[in-house]
């Protein structure tokens, strides 16, 4: 039995990613992971609230050129199917 949980992140933004109604993914699964975790008792206290991730931390593991052109949107179409979600303000 456990005594203590590990800190688990969550944020709602998680399943507010606006995404085509027929769209595969099913985003809503992580408030629906979130709700269940406290149905069953989890506590609240057990949840830390995620954090946008800084540029330099994103930069140790992009390139530069790929991180400005998810963030002003002149990613190349081949490069977001492979992401699998359409771009968005949102999505960065």
């Amino acid at each position: 039995m456990l005594t203590s949980l590990p800190a688990m992140l969550y944020h709602p933004c998680y399943s507010e990613l606006d995404l085509p109604a027929q769209h595969r993914y099913p985003i809503t699964k992580y408030q629906a992971l979130y709700q269940q975790l406290l149905s069953i008792g989890v506590p609240v206290s057990a949840f830390s609230l995620s954090t946008p991730i800084s540029s330099e931390q994103l930069a140790q593991v992009h390139c530069p050129h790929y991180i400005r052109s998810l963030q002003d949107g002149s990613i190349l179409p081949k490069a977001m199917r492979r992401i699998g979600f359409p771009w968005s303000e949102q999505l960065f």
